[in-house]
């Protein structure tokens, strides 16, 4: 490949013209709108249940202050 000074603009955006389709994309079936719905709300639940194990382990002193180790008195 011969070198080049400076980028093409046009050269570049062509390559990408011809990996990238411009089209729209096709709409998504009603079964995988259900499945996301599906997932979000998954997701949702398992945040809800694992945050007072996060809270658990959190560290049960103040951000600032200097602790030379992490055991508690």
């Amino acid at each position: 490949m011969s070198y080049r000074p400076y980028p093409n603009v046009d050269r570049a955006l062509s390559q990408l013209d011809r990996h990238y389709s411009t089209a729209a994309a096709p709409q998504p079936s009603g079964l995988q709108l259900r499945l996301a719905e599906q997932a979000t709300a998954a997701m949702e639940r398992a945040a809800r249940t694992i945050e007072p194990f996060a809270q658990a382990f959190r560290p049960h002193f103040p951000v600032g202050d200097y602790r030379l180790n992490t055991k508690t008195a």
